[in-house]
């Protein structure tokens, strides 16, 4: 429990460190190389993106417009309006403009396509994790179990990395296709949703974590109530051995505590979206 003493400027900056996703590629970690975690993040990413684009290929943000009125006061009935408003849409095509969709509606469509789209994009980024996940023995393993583990865990990881590769050069083909080919009012929609999904990611979410991070801290230290929602937030919130270990075995030993209390570690969520 370091942190609880560290002054509110180390703890901003080892926070912002250790979970931005531009900085924690640098920080110490025994789970995951550098390499392995820069493509989790990235599968998350652009899947994400890739996931926004196939949305709004299938119209799902699609904002539905009221067609304008027949106000040409020729007096006919209804059974000869569409023969009307046909010869008055081939003879006002060039003075004319379609009505605008609601700009509320249309930024509610972004969000929501935004927010489905980053669920999405996490179940690759899974699944790569789980093949570069490899669990940490601290008993005597026999020679030939090790020579077992080592191999699997080199098989899983050039799995690992060839799925990782195919799935982001996959995303980048459909990417580019898709601003080739689309609309630029479909365009325009897909990129207002990615960079909602960007901003998350690189600037709110390091950002909330952040200030959950500092008022439970500064909770703990002015009151008992922050000891009993400490237990509430998931343990890697609170997690800073990768800064007060003083050896890899402190580190791991760190990481096992953490293991304990999750039953056998998991997947932590805050590491991909």
């Amino acid at each position: 429990y370091e942190f609880v003493l560290w002054d509110p400027l180390t703890l901003m900056r080892r926070l912002l460190w250790r979970d931005h996703p531009m900085t924690g590629i640098f920080v110490p970690n025994t789970k995951h190389l550098a390499l392995e975690r820069i493509l989790i993040f990235s599968c998350a990413l652009v899947g994400s993106i890739m996931a926004s684009a196939l949305f709004f290929e299938g119209g799902m943000g699609a904002v539905p417009v009221k067609a304008a009125e027949n106000t040409t006061g020729n007096g006919t009935n209804g059974s000869e309006a569409p023969a009307i408003d046909l010869m008055q849409e081939v003879t006002t095509t060039t003075t004319t403009e379609p009505p605008a969709p609601d700009p509320v509606v249309k930024m509610q469509r972004q969000i929501f396509v935004s927010v489905i789209s980053t669920v999405v994009g996490l179940i690759p980024a899974f699944i790569v994790g789980y093949l570069f996940k490899r669990k940490v023995h601290f008993e005597k393993v026999e020679e030939r179990e090790k020579r077992r583990l080592l191999q699997s865990w080199r098989w899983k990881r050039k799995v690992g990395y060839g799925i990782a590769m195919v799935y982001l050069l996959y995303c980048y083909y459909f990417l580019i296709m898709f601003a080739l080919n689309k609309p630029m009012d479909m365009q325009k929609d897909f990129t207002a949703s990615s960079s909602i999904n960007m901003v998350w990611k690189m600037l709110l979410k390091p950002v909330l974590v952040f200030a959950i991070i500092t008022l439970l801290i500064s909770a703990m230290r002015t009151t008992t109530l922050g000891d009993h929602l400490m237990y509430l937030l998931p343990l890697t919130l609170m997690d800073f051995s990768m800064f007060t270990a003083t050896d890899v075995d402190d580190m791991l030993y760190h990481e096992e505590l953490i293991g304990a209390f999750f039953d056998g570690g998991g997947t932590d969520l805050l590491a991909f979206t």
